[in-house]
């Protein structure tokens, strides 16, 4: 094996054995048993609102270091509670709900995922 093509693997391994990839994993595996749970419990349409339920909280829960988590993680509480009040005043639109639901997520996925690194982050 050359030295290029050893490197190379060393490399794929080092990505398909890392945390990522375990946490990506354990939320796969966590989003199916919530989702079967509360499907068998319930029904389908509670099932997939317990599923949006892991997605919501998948993202910012990855490994960190606890210095700098509360920072982390504050944006997105902070764009919910005005999500929150504008879906129940749009509930009988769905097109303006989306319009409001679509960039507000977007937006507090991307400041959970990535804190201060995130673009949209600077503008919160």
């Amino acid at each position: 094996m050359t030295a290029g093509i050893e490197r190379h693997l060393r490399a794929a391994l080092r990505v398909a054995l890392s945390y990522y990839v375990l946490n990506g994993l354990s939320v796969a595996l966590g989003f199916l048993l919530v989702f079967l749970a509360v499907h068998g419990l319930i029904d389908a349409a509670a099932g997939a609102a317990a599923g949006v339920g892991v997605l919501v909280a998948a993202p910012p829960d990855l490994a960190a270091p606890k210095r700098g988590k509360f920072w982390q993680m504050l944006p997105a509480p902070l764009i919910g509670l005005p999500l929150f009040f504008a879906v129940q005043m749009l509930e009988h639109d769905p097109l303006r709900l989306g319009l409001v639901l679509v960039p507000g997520t977007f937006l507090a996925f991307l400041a959970m995922a990535w804190g201060s690194l995130a673009p949209a982050a600077s503008s919160l």
